[in-house]
């Protein structure tokens, strides 16, 4: 994958987190590699919740979850979470089905109760 002009390399990002990793533990530190992207556990949890309480937050957390995936992949590695990123995404796109699924069946219902009248 080609780097934006003055990123590093991805050899040179791997050298620099090796190197980071290699001072923190000589420092008596954990290292736990890169830092994870912050809207990805926010996507997470919105799709969850878009399946378990709410259909409406569906599209939010498709739109969170999509956006985060795609920052994690641009970040050439710097940045962690593209599964839970992409959990959240899923989820969200299952919970907008189920809800435009939802909606149309109220729809049908509500012309068929018309129609026996």
């Amino acid at each position: 994958m080609p780097t934006p002009e003055g990123w590093p390399t991805e050899a040179e990002q791997w050298y620099a987190l090796e190197q980071q990793r290699k001072a923190t533990q000589q420092a008596g530190g954990q290292y736990y590699g890169p830092p994870e992207h912050p809207k990805a556990t926010l996507a997470l949890w919105l799709g969850i919740l878009s399946l378990v309480l709410c259909s409406l937050l569906g599209p939010i957390a498709w739109w969170v979850g999509a956006r985060a995936v795609k920052e994690i992949d641009a970040s050439g590695g710097r940045l962690r979470g593209r599964g839970r990123a992409q959990a959240g995404k899923i989820c969200g796109v299952f919970a907008t089905v189920l809800m435009i699924f939802v909606a149309i069946m109220v729809v049908w219902a509500a012309e068929v109760e018309m129609l026996n009248r």
